[in-house]
């Protein structure tokens, strides 16, 4: 026969009580974890690994989630202590990540072989380690394999740029305070074209535009692989990126 323990008013509100710090604790350890852990999909590109089909996010994208958090990189959060060794065709990157909950150490390696394999290295474990935190953790954990997880993401992005109907209707009674004010898409958009702007220069590389494109310029050839991941495709002996029409790129 089991026994039932039969908990006394003290007991029973003793219990109610550790379980609900237990519970705060989770949430709290998970505060951060929590905020940054969905991805949006319009910073992300697929890419072939043996037989498989993986994501990837933009870092930049992630650089920027981080910005939002703490303020611009170097200040309170970022890769100190680095140290670069070269282990026959490798590279090997050893740095301490800060951030203002705390700080850790990482190790990241890449191919010597690769075109400006310091600045991707650097790059790259600062990726990781923000992925240590829970940024994009939906990726890092599979969850983009499932293409209903995907569209329920773009359908929330969606119901977020939407104007409510009742500034609709009261945009059409103001035509011109409707055009003075640009919508949630555009702003999106100027926030991924300045992005895309700040990748280049960083890479120093320039730009012009093209009609509904944007042409990378400068010596494109040695950074084929960094404007491949930016989303430049190579037509007519050109590195394009379309962009929306309505985005005025000076």
């Amino acid at each position: 026969m089991t026994m039932t323990k039969v908990y006394t008013s003290e007991e029973a509100l003793q219990a109610l009580k550790e379980k609900s710090e237990k519970s705060s604790i989770k949430e709290k350890n998970l505060e951060l974890w929590s905020r940054v852990e969905k991805t949006n999909p319009n910073f992300t590109r697929y890419f072939s690994y043996g037989n498989k089909t993986l994501t990837t996010v933009d870092a930049y994208y992630q650089i920027k989630k981080a910005t939002s958090l703490w303020g611009p990189y170097g200040s309170v959060w970022g890769l100190k202590d680095m140290n670069i060794a070269k282990y026959g065709e490798i590279a090997v990157l050893k740095a301490v990540f800060y951030y203002p909950g705390g700080e850790f150490e990482i190790i990241n390696s890449i191919s010597l072989g690769e075109k400006d394999f310091a600045k991707k290295l650097e790059t790259d474990t600062l990726t990781k380690a923000l992925s240590k935190l829970g940024f994009n953790a939906d990726i890092f954990m599979g969850r983009f394999e499932d293409a209903r997880y995907v569209e329920a993401l773009k359908q929330q992005i969606r119901q977020r740029t939407q104007r409510p109907q009742s500034q609709t209707s009261n945009s059409s009674s103001k035509p011109s305070e409707s055009k003075s004010k640009p919508s949630n898409a555009d702003s999106d958009d100027a926030n991924r074209e300045t992005q895309i702007i700040a990748a280049l220069k960083q890479h120093n590389l320039g730009y012009k535009k093209e009609g509904v494109f944007l042409i990378a310029t400068g010596k494109t050839f040695e950074k084929k692989d960094f404007l491949k991941s930016i989303g430049f495709s190579w037509k007519n002996q050109k590195w394009l990126l379309p962009i929306p029409q309505r985005l005025s790129i000076v």
